[in-house]
């Protein structure tokens, strides 16, 4: 399986600001950058949420100024483009629903939004607000599972560094809390067997229906492999460790790790993780 990664470089090891994006050959494990071939990327800081939708990678790309960019590939071609975000800020998280058309969790406006696609251009014409939480809650993941929405988030008091009240909320049921009192939960999606799984990130927890694994580090990024039986878990470093290690695992559906791909020399921050297709499958 090839796997793409969005992620935030190791300082020094990068020294093209177009290199953002890894590629990984978990049979190989052979690791490279994928180059952006776009022209507004001085910006650009480290790439985060990312979904296909049709043929394109759409990829929310955190700036070091107030506007944030969309970055797509058409995977068919292999055309980049860019664009900017008008009311999406810091996006963590990318679900499609149709063509063109995803949704987003805007953690830096605490909403998620609705981005539509020009069928012609690939450019963004439309950000637009879909639901905004009134509280200061650092969302970060949402999941569309059979019609309803689901929303995690840290918790209020999270900027004063309280993780305690980290929740999974249902928005289509009044916001009912399937989990709560959790710390900075992170990636959460429904596997095969329609059980929710997600991450206990500061923790280095993986919960996959009712097991729960403990992988370590900072856990975000998961994605299945039902190939394998299993799931692919990105383990960033701590912030405030010393020892920046990085690493891709294979867990099966055991829980028991079975693959370690070192990443540490590529980057100490990986956000997301979404299967190579198309021109991104023929890398490597």
């Amino acid at each position: 399986m090839k796997l793409v990664l969005s992620l935030y470089p190791t300082y020094g090891c990068v020294a093209d600001k177009n290199k953002l994006l890894l590629i990984v050959d978990t049979q190989k494990e052979r690791i490279e950058f994928i180059d952006l071939n776009i022209a507004d990327t001085n910006d650009i800081m480290c790439l985060k949420g990312m979904c296909y939708s049709g043929q394109y990678l759409m990829m929310g790309a955190k700036t070091n100024t107030n506007t944030d960019r969309l970055v797509v590939i058409d995977v068919v071609t292999g055309k980049m483009s860019s664009s900017l975000l008008i009311k999406s800020k810091d996006i963590h998280t990318m679900i499609s629903v149709y063509r063109g058309r995803v949704y987003c969790a805007s953690t830096g406006t605490n909403s998620i939004n609705s981005l539509v696609l020009s069928p012609s251009t690939n450019n963004l014409i439309k950000d637009t607000f879909h639901y905004k939480f009134e509280s200061d809650l650092h969302i970060n993941s949402i999941c569309n599972w059979n019609r309803r929405w689901y929303v995690s988030y840290f918790g209020e008091g999270w900027r004063d560094n309280n993780f305690e009240n980290g929740a999974i909320v249902e928005l289509t049921k009044n916001n009912r809390k399937v989990y709560s009192n959790i710390k900075q939960p992170n990636s959460v999606f429904f596997n095969r067997n329609d059980e929710m799984c997600f991450c206990e990130s500061i923790r280095g927890l993986f919960h996959f229906g009712r097991s729960i694994a403990h992988v370590g580090g900072y856990v975000r990024g998961v994605i299945e492999d039902q190939v394998r039986n299993g799931y692919w878990i990105a383990s960033s470093a701590l912030r405030d460790v010393l020892a920046k290690e990085t690493v891709l695992y294979f867990l099966n559906y055991d829980g028991i790790i079975e693959q370690k791909i070192d990443l540490h020399t590529y980057t100490h921050e990986v956000y997301d993780i979404v299967e190579a297709k198309g021109c991104l499958d023929m890398l490597l």
